[in-house]
């Protein structure tokens, strides 16, 4: 019987867990739309695309609406935290909308 409790235990809590970490909120890939792209990776990397412009920052989602960007520009790196949202696969930031790809 204490077995029995105890796998139920487990196994909701891993149910709990895994339904926080839903991918389709996930910022982790390529956003874009006809002007501009950008793609974030797992590893905090994120590429910017504009034309034949491209650009490297890093990125660091603080909460589920906080994404910071720091970017090397020059000899000093940049830092701001910007409002993000994550709707019906389209991000939101910096007053732009996204479109997953």
């Amino acid at each position: 019987m204490k077995k029995t409790v105890c796998l139920i235990l487990v196994i909701s809590l891993l149910l709990i867990t895994l339904s926080g970490c839903s991918s389709s909120n996930s910022i982790v890939g390529k956003w874009g739309n006809d002007e501009i792209e950008l793609e974030f990776f797992k590893n905090g990397d994120a590429v910017f695309r504009e034309g034949s412009e491209t650009g490297h920052f890093k990125y660091e989602v603080l909460s589920d609406k906080d994404l910071k960007l720091t970017a090397k520009i020059e000899f000093r790196e940049e830092t701001e935290i910007f409002d993000y949202s994550i709707e019906n696969n389209t991000l939101l930031i910096m007053d732009l909308e996204l479109k997953k790809k």
